[in-house]
């Protein structure tokens, strides 16, 4: 079979060793949604293994947030893909791998970080551990010149750091054949091979960071900025260059790791650049905790307390930072929620168990209703939404339009450590899931709504 230009522009983008793989017993995977990249992935690495007799084992992932006969309905989408191609003499195969419904709107409230970066958590997870099941030396994931783009886009909106400034890169056995391809090449090819591809009715939703900028942002500058695209790329480029040598100093920076900390002497930190203080704490989260993405003025602020020369210390997710006896610590917090902590995904009427009783919650006329014993109210919240307890950083907003930590608002209401626990919290499952309202007065205290 002749690879034609696009799949051997994919080709060349695949490691070298592939004449080695079929004596070793080893093969390929991937991971295939239904969108066109990944069709297109899916259909060009089936066209090149084949010459090499190399199985492709593919892995659909639905991830239970959208309907589910649209997400579940991709995933049989692309297994008839990889069963019309393993009769016509192709070696791909397919499983699909469902996340548990609400898993992905449960582990957002956690972290706070929004749907996208939660689901992104569990779908890599289940990458890890297919590699592994299925003996895959090498797993391709279908990012494209156009993901890269907007990766770089977004990270340089979010003031991210120069190691996120390059982009998307390939890491360890996870390789991206298609990062150099744009869309149109994508389309191109596969219309070329009469293939239909699914469209994810989430990518027009703005509310995402990422849709918004391919929506907005990418037309402006498509419209009013030539040659845009190869200045970003450069950066990229430009910025792992930095990075590698940053790297390479922060290496020669004695830091202590432990189980669950890691210190560093405070007289070694403090004779560091500003630059490298804020690298080096960065360096000791991610020891501890790969997925923590610690926001910069946070870091600031620690280092700005250090001046102070007392002992301190600030919490952010489940990590604390502290100062003690001359030396700089960040530990694991494993104390985040008690044996009293609930979390409920609101959705439809019905009654609903938590640890401080029984609330029967009920939408009408625009309103949402709780009536708990005999106490009853209302208010203008729209399922779905989340009921949980207050967690450690979680805010709400005032009046004037400034937040306001939840535990000073206990702190003002006189509640008690243990009452703390049972209050209920309602945050938002949609956007920048919010929290919009505290409901205490059926436990004797106040409510707090924002409308």
């Amino acid at each position: 079979m002749t690879l034609n230009q696009f799949e051997q522009s994919v080709k060349n983008n695949l490691p070298s060793d592939l004449d080695s793989l079929k004596s070793r017993d080893m093969c390929f995977g991937a991971a295939v949604s239904g969108g066109a990249d990944s069709i297109a992935l899916l259909l060009s690495l089936s066209h090149i293994l084949k010459q090499y007799k190399i199985p492709l084992k593919v892995v659909s992932i639905n991830h239970n947030i959208r309907s589910y006969e649209e997400s579940y309905g991709d995933c049989l989408f692309v297994k008839d893909v990889c069963n019309e191609l393993y009769q016509r003499g192709f070696d791909v195969t397919c499983e699909i791998i469902e996340i548990e419904a609400g898993k992905v709107l449960e582990l957002a409230s956690e972290r706070k970080n929004g749907i996208e970066e939660a689901a992104r958590i569990l779908r890599y997870s289940i990458f890890e551990k297919f590699i592994y099941q299925n003996n895959i030396k090498y797993f391709c994931i279908a990012h494209n010149q156009n993901d890269q783009l907007e990766t770089l886009l977004m990270r340089f909106l979010q003031g991210s750091s120069v190691d996120a400034l390059q982009g998307i890169k390939n890491h360890n056995q996870i390789i991206r054949p298609l990062i150099n391809l744009e869309r149109s090449e994508i389309e191109k090819y596969l219309r070329s091979q009469n293939y239909s591809w699914r469209t994810d009715s989430t990518n027009e939703n703005t509310s995402y960071l990422r849709n918004n900028i391919r929506k907005n942002l990418i037309s402006f500058l498509n419209e009013h900025f030539y040659g845009w695209k190869t200045a970003v790329l450069n950066g990229g480029k430009k910025a792992e260059q930095d990075s590698f040598i940053i790297n390479q100093i922060l290496d020669t920076i004695p830091v202590e790791k432990n189980k669950d900390e890691c210190s560093i002497e405070k007289n070694i930190f403090e004779s560091q650049p500003d630059g490298l203080k804020n690298r080096i704490l960065l360096k000791m989260c991610n020891s501890l905790s790969l997925e923590n993405r610690i926001p910069y003025v946070f870091l600031q602020d620690f280092i700005s307390a250090l001046s102070c020369g007392k002992v301190f210390e600030k919490k952010y997710s489940d990590l604390i930072f502290c100062c003690e006896k001359n030396k700089i610590f960040v530990k694991k917090y494993t104390n985040l929620k008690t044996d009293l902590s609930f979390f409920a995904i609101i959705e439809k009427d019905g009654m609903y168990t938590f640890p401080f009783g029984s609330v029967y919650i009920s939408q009408s006329s625009g309103k949402c209703n709780f009536q708990f014993n005999d106490y009853y109210c209302s208010a203008k919240i729209q399922f779905p939404f989340i009921l949980r307890n207050q967690e450690i950083d979680d805010e709400i907003c005032c009046k004037d339009g400034k937040f306001k930590k939840i535990i000073d608002i206990y702190s003002d209401w006189k509640v008690s450590e243990d009452a703390r626990n049972f209050i209920p919290v309602i945050q938002k499952l949609e956007n920048n899931q919010e929290i919009i309202g505290i409901f205490g007065e059926f436990l004797g205290y106040k409510n707090w709504i924002v409308i």
